[in-house]
């Protein structure tokens, strides 16, 4: 029909509240019983304490504590003191040692900055050892008619000459970063009589103007070997430049960053194993010291005087009665709502008459069961019939029920024909007087009546066209 409705499960919170209200007696006797119930237990697990009075017989006295002043001297404090003595001791040494340390650290660091810093402007660090720029230059030196040979030592003093005065022209020439002869910027070496200059550079245009600077200083020293030695003839017999591969350069360089990383390392290690040494030596100074004080200093003998028997736990006294009165109270009220409102939500009957009105959208015309009231239910029938003449009784709980309620109205209704269907989801007879769409009356009983059993029956009713007038309950 037009008028369907969709049915209506959600929990009604006034319907809850009524659940409870209904036990509200048996509600109330739990919490009461709580009430009197936990006080007596909060009594009987800790009762009062009395109080002692001092002086009163039978009491024992008491031997005075020891004096501030009195210090106990035992094995076991001798042991304890001489155990850190040694301790702080051990702990001085490994303070200075380590100060010591962290010294050498801190100049490890600065030598490391330091040469860093000279690294960083180091023409011997800045070259690239797979790319070595190279400018080589051979003098031939040869007296002429008259003078004097040159001597091998001689050349070496002039070579050693003109190469320092190159040196000063050169600001990188000899690197003193790295002492490795075989490894150099710039330089000279005599032969017989010939005289090689060799330049190192990152570049073609420095290991020129290394080399120039040398030539520069051959050529200043001729006039000095002429005045000694006589006439001589300086050529240049070879001059060129290339680039090669250095692989003793290559491991020079390496090793001097991992040089002074290793040691760095080193010294950091052994100030985190100082640092953890002293550690543990502190953590044992920490447990000697307290057991020292332990022993030093026993617990004195309790005094049992009237004041520290005040300060100790009296047991239970009335505010805690009435505290735990509260809670049981509480608990009592609490816990039984719970319930009953959970059994209330679960449970799968109607509680009460707006339940069917809410879930089913089914008006209750009213209670079945009351015969003083029956008369007043059938007037209304009569009215919700208006011109009908005939309706059908159906309910969950069987044909007998309908069969029982059938009398009761026919006695009070003489015009109208009144059917007993039964319970449609079993009986046939039901069903079949169901197709004939004329109006209907559900009976219901609360506490009993199935709720997906009302919903089946509402469902098929309003399926098959017919028209619920009401439902009435007991």
């Amino acid at each position: 029909m037009s008028d369907y409705r969709q049915y209506n499960d959600s929990v009604d919170i006034r319907l809850v509240i009524r659940s409870i209200y209904k036990h509200r007696k048996i509600v109330l006797i739990i919490a009461i019983a709580l009430a009197v119930i936990f006080p007596v237990f909060k009594y009987k697990t800790d009762p009062p304490v009395a109080e002692n009075i001092e002086g009163s017989a039978g009491s024992d006295p008491v031997a005075p504590a020891e004096t501030a002043n009195s210090v106990p001297d035992t094995p076991e404090i001798r042991n304890l003191r001489a155990e850190l003595n040694t301790l702080s001791n051990n702990k001085a040494k490994l303070e200075n040692y380590l100060a010591e340390i962290e010294e050498q650290y801190t100049q490890l660091k600065e030598e490391k900055s330091r040469l860093d810093e000279h690294k960083k402007s180091s023409m011997l660090m800045k070259i690239d050892p797979y790319n070595v720029n190279r400018a080589l230059r051979v003098y031939r030196i040869t007296n002429k008619e008259g003078a004097e040979p040159l001597k091998d030592d001689v050349l070496n003093r002039i070579v050693a000459s003109y190469a320092a005065s190159a040196a000063a022209a050169n600001a990188d020439a000899n690197e003193t970063l790295i002492a490795e002869p075989n490894i150099l910027v710039f330089e000279a070496k005599a032969d017989g009589n010939t005289i090689t200059l060799r330049a190192t550079a990152p570049d073609k245009a420095t290991a020129d103007k290394y080399i120039k600077n040398g030539a520069d200083a051959i050529e200043k020293s001729k006039a000095g070997i002429e005045s000694g030695y006589g006439s001589h003839e300086i050529t240049m017999i070879d001059d060129k430049s290339y680039t090669e591969t250095d692989e003793n350069l290559k491991k020079v360089q390496e090793a001097y960053d991992d040089a002074k990383i290793t040691a760095l390392n080193g010294v950091e290690d052994k100030i985190q194993s100082l640092n953890a040494s002293l550690y543990t030596i502190s953590t044992q100074m920490r447990g000697t010291e307290d057991a020292l004080g332990k022993a030093m200093n026993p617990p004195a003998v309790e005094d049992t005087s009237e004041e520290e028997n005040l300060e100790e736990d009296k047991g239970t006294t009335p505010a805690d009665m009435v505290i735990w009165a509260i809670l049981g109270f509480v608990l009592g009220m609490l816990f039984p709502s719970l319930y009953y409102g959970f059994v209330y939500i679960m449970a799968d009957t109607i509680r009460c008459d707006d339940e069917i009105i809410d879930r089913y959208g089914v008006r209750v015309i009213g209670s079945y069961a009351d015969k003083e009231t029956s008369p007043a239910v059938s007037a209304v029938i009569e009215t919700l019939l208006g011109a009908d003449k005939e309706v059908l009784l159906l309910s969950t709980l069987g044909a007998g029920e309908c069969d029982k309620v059938a009398e009761v109205l026919r006695e009070n209704i003489k015009d109208i024909n009144i059917l007993s269907g039964g319970d449609i989801r079993r009986d046939a007879e039901g069903v079949k007087l169901l197709n004939k769409k004329g109006k209907i009356i559900l009976l219901e009983q609360k506490d009993k009546s199935s709720v997906n059993g009302i919903r089946y029956e509402v469902d098929i009713v309003r399926t098959s066209g017919s028209d619920i007038i009401g439902c009435l309950v007991s």
